[in-house]
């Protein structure tokens, strides 16, 4: 089975990770890109992070396979950049490298999606970081990951674009937030799901909604948290005795923005930090292929009855690594 992992780095990987950079150095020049030499990122930049601990590695069955470094120092030259979303902590992505041998493989979408995920549960407002104009593979990454060219400024190998990302505010959900997740329950039922249920099986299941007790006692006993985006609640889940994740919903306008990994993340990590050893999930036909994608794999079908009606989920686990 294959065992990929992120985690920090300590000064004991400064051999490995520069052994990375002596790799994609030559690959880049190969292509006709000069970003990079043996002036930048030195070993002592390197070094730098690691020291810091703002310095993270891919695993790939073991092998470190790719490197970012997260934290928040902040280049001069983005004095200059008009940003868009102001005030609140910035967290800078640098260095951000694969192994060219493990390139195309979505590691580096992987290592960005860490970084959310550290930004929004370390209070983060956004994510700033800067891409080498004359790498379109990296601007596409940026840009396909919802994040905003807001300006470029010149480094000592050329032309850089300057782009930008808001991050969700995770929190604890509270009673006064009932109607406004009760509402992102039913809508996001009804406009994401309508492809695989029927009009009669999305309004069975929104149905649930009508039964607020039960959905108060959930955010009064469970770990429930609420991501908000511009002051309004843009997703929501919750954790059910540390073990199985109940609840996992993002409005409709921001799927695919990477809110629900955001949060998943953050269950995740709660569950993890409780001793749990996996957890488990029931995910309908529409979510199936998102758990996939987070490490779940379905083991069972589930035909569930409500209100009449027969609607079909599955069992699915993620086993946690050690």
């Amino acid at each position: 089975m294959k065992n990929e992992v992120i985690r920090q780095l300590s000064e004991d990987n400064l051999k490995d990770v520069m052994a990375i950079i002596g790799e994609v150095i030559p690959d880049m020049e190969g292509k006709g890109i000069c970003q990079w030499d043996e002036i930048y990122p030195g070993e002592d930049i390197i070094a730098g992070d690691l020291k810091d601990k703002s310095a993270y590695g891919y695993f790939d069955n073991g092998e470190l396979s790719a490197y970012i470094a997260v934290n928040d120092n902040y280049p001069p030259e983005y004095d200059a950049i008009a940003w868009k979303i102001t005030g609140g902590k910035s967290l800078i992505i640098h260095r951000l490298s694969v192994r060219p041998g493990k390139q195309g493989k979505g590691i580096a979408k992987m290592l960005v999606r860490f970084a959310e995920y550290y930004a929004a549960e370390n209070g983060y407002k956004t994510i700033r970081l800067d891409a080498f104009s004359k790498i379109p593979a990296a601007l596409k990454l940026y840009e396909g990951m919802g994040y905003y060219k807001s300006g470029s400024c010149n480094f000592r190998k050329g032309l850089f674009f300057c782009f930008e990302k808001e991050m969700p505010v995770l929190r604890p959900a509270k009673n006064t937030d009932i109607d406004e997740i009760l509402n992102l329950f039913r809508e996001t039922i009804a406009e994401i799901c309508k492809n695989d249920y029927s009009e009669k099986q999305l309004e069975a299941w929104a149905s649930s909604s009508k039964n607020r007790p039960k959905w108060l006692e959930r955010i009064e006993k469970q770990y429930f948290l609420v991501a908000e985006k511009d002051s309004r609640i843009a997703g929501f889940g919750s954790l059910e005795n540390g073990d199985h994740l109940d609840l996992l919903y993002v409005r409709a306008d921001l799927i695919k923005t990477g809110i629900g990994g955001i949060l998943l993340h953050a269950l995740e990590k709660e569950s993890a930090g409780r001793g749990k050893a996996s957890l488990a999930t029931d995910a309908s036909v529409t979510a199936r292929s998102f758990f996939e994608k987070h490490g779940y794999k379905a083991i069972k079908e589930q035909k569930n009855n409500i209100n009449g009606l027969e609607i079909m989920n599955y069992k699915m686990i993620k086993i946690f690594t050690p």
